[in-house]
This record gives structure tokens, C-alpha cells and sequence, in this order.
């Protein structure tokens, strides 16, 4: 969803009222993600190695946003 809103953010046709509200979403959900994130891996040891997998591709995308 994060992703989408970044994507959102880029282009030039939004109104100033659609950017706002693209903007306000995004600066929410951003922490909501990294806390998230967080507390995902401190439980990292109980994951499946496919779970870890995921949760590993899952931090790279946070990491990029």
C-alpha cells in the first residue's frame, strides 16, 4: 500500500487536495510499517525458512520507501 502511495506522490495530475491526502497516508503508514517490521523480527526465530524468507524481502521493500 505504501508503495502505491509513494507511486501516487509522483505524479503531476493530482490536485492539491489528492496530494495532501496521498501525502498525510503515506507519512502515517510509513512508522506504522517500520514498527511493524520491528516487531516481526524480534520474532523472527519463530518463522518457518520460508516466513524468514518473506520477512527478509518484506525489509528490503520497507527499506527502500
Amino acid at each position: 500500500m505504501l508503495r502505491f502511495r509513494r507511486t501516487e506522490l509522483d505524479r503531476d495530475d493530482l490536485t492539491a487536495d489528492e496530494r495532501a491526502c496521498f501525502r498525510s497516508a503515506y507519512d502515517e503508514g510509513l512508522p506504522a510499517a517500520r514498527y511493524l517490521m520491528r516487531e516481526l523480527e524480534i520474532l523472527g526465530a519463530h518463522f518457518t525458512p520460508h516466513g524468514a524468507d518473506l520477512l527478509t524481502g518484506l525489509r528490503q521493500q520497507i527499506d527502500q520507501l
